[in-house]
């Protein structure tokens, strides 16, 4: 067992504290990662709020970049002092499902995701990890399958974004739903996953690139990374009808970074009715359901669906998004508005509550 700091959640609405918590070795096929940063991210910041229940006590986070510092013997494609993302999706490369490009699933998600299994004790006390992960912590052991080697020149401030924000936002709309040049797209919620569905736009070539958010300060960013409109819904009474105006018919593809019902539903609407597609990126509280009119399925194109991880797969995907980076394709570094210690996360968790910050990343 090896004596590691962490952030401790011990339930809803309650600051985080930090403690002393033993660490087991890496099984035979997992690795031991020595932690350079991780993210402060949304789906955290709803388990602190209640707003979806959680087992506690816990260690949180799942957005990080690390070094490997032991291997176990079943390890082949990771070494020590290999620079690497720990990732929420495990990639075997060997089932059917590691093998279809439709997914980022893999036959042993659940299991190695789960949140309890004994890695960590507080004392005499299990302490469960986020998605199998647990990253506000200095050290955390994870499958090798769910790690991806990078390239060492990358920096761990940024690539620890692409564990999440980037890959959701970047594979949302180059891999899940294949943006082509010269369609309009339409982004709903410019926080980071929403900047990173915008750079992803730019990418494929996008037209129309609308950037949408309650806050008129986004403006300026979401332009920056590519947006060519801006609609500020505190000053838009009809926001499907304004995207209509602009692109003609309704967005070819609309992206709901918020995960709020009311957001899902604004953002189908303007998705062109003929064969228009919305993609719910956004994780909704605990209890929300979705709704919508059956009128507005009448045309018979327009279409929804859920997107998991941006259908980023861990070894095949994360690696190249981090050469874009590194190649200045995308832009991660400036994303971060606040680095802060461990000890400091509590504040930095108040700056994500009142939107005071794009990214934080916590450094070790």
């Amino acid at each position: 067992m090896k004596n590691i700091k962490a952030a401790i959640f011990q339930g809803p609405k309650r600051p985080l504290t930090i403690e002393t918590v033993s660490l087991r070795a890496p099984g035979p096929d997992e690795v031991l990662v020595r932690l350079k940063a991780t993210g402060l991210c949304h789906s955290d910041l709803h388990i602190l709020d209640g707003h979806n229940p959680m087992t506690f006590p816990m260690v949180l986070g799942h957005e990080c970049c690390g070094v490997v510092e032991a291997c176990g013997d079943q390890v082949r494609d990771l070494a020590f002092g290999d620079l690497v993302i720990p990732y929420v999706m495990p990639e075997c490369g060997e089932c059917i499902l590691c093998k279809d490009r439709r997914t980022n699933a893999c036959i042993t998600t659940q299991a190695v995701t789960s949140e309890m299994d004994g890695r960590i004790l507080w004392g005499d006390t299990p302490v469960a990890t986020f998605l199998g992960l647990g990253t506000f912590a200095e050290y955390v052991v994870v499958k090798a399958s769910r790690t991806a080697k990078i390239d060492p020149r990358a920096d761990p401030e940024a690539a620890c974004y692409i564990s999440c924000g980037a890959a959701t936002g970047l594979g949302s709309v180059l891999l899940a739903a294949k943006v082509k040049a010269n369609e309009s797209v339409a982004v709903f919620g410019l926080g980071g996953i929403g900047l990173n569905v915008v750079q992803g736009a730019r990418l494929a070539g996008a037209k129309n690139i609308i950037g949408i958010d309650v806050n008129p300060a986004k403006e300026a960013v979401a332009r920056q990374y590519g947006a060519t409109d801006f609609i500020c819904t505190r000053n838009c009474d009809d926001v499907p009808a304004e995207v209509a105006r602009i692109t003609g018919m309704g967005a070819d593809h609309t992206f709901d970074c918020v995960g709020n019902p009311a957001v899902l539903n604004t953002a189908f609407l303007s998705a062109n009715p003929l064969w228009g597609e919305c993609h719910n990126i956004g994780i909704a509280a605990e209890g929300d359901t979705y709704g919508f009119d059956p009128r507005s399925f009448r045309s018979g194109g327009r279409k929804v669906g859920g997107v998991m991880m941006g259908n980023a797969k861990a070894k095949t995907d994360l690696p190249q998004m981090v050469n874009w980076d590194l190649s200045g394709k995308i832009d991660l570094k400036g994303l971060i508005s606040h680095r802060l210690r461990l000890e400091e996360i509590n504040e930095g968790f108040d700056l994500l509550r009142a939107g005071q910050a794009n990214r934080i990343v916590i450094t070790f």
